[in-house]
């Protein structure tokens, strides 16, 4: 589905499991027009420090990730 600006989106509905603990990692898109078509950047919000970098290799389009070390609710329309 489209994903709007500032929206928190689920990343690729994986859980991480670390430990005991389970989390799923969320992405907070903004679309940025581009001289030729859009760019997305996305900035990644989780509690604990996930490497995601080998999953961005699938992503239909350039996206760059941005760890803030913030947590990023589901319910969360606008976390920015």
């Amino acid at each position: 589905k489209p994903v709007r600006v500032g929206e928190c989106v689920e990343f690729f509905g994986e859980g991480y499991h670390i430990g005991k603990s389970s989390i799923t990692v969320y992405i907070v898109v903004k679309i940025s027009a581009a001289l030729v078509g859009e760019t997305i950047e996305a900035f990644r919000y989780t509690t604990v420090m996930v490497s995601i970098d080998s999953k961005l290799k699938s992503l239909p389009f350039p996206i760059a990730i941005q760890n803030t070390g913030n947590y990023c609710p589901k319910t969360d329309k606008n976390p920015v």
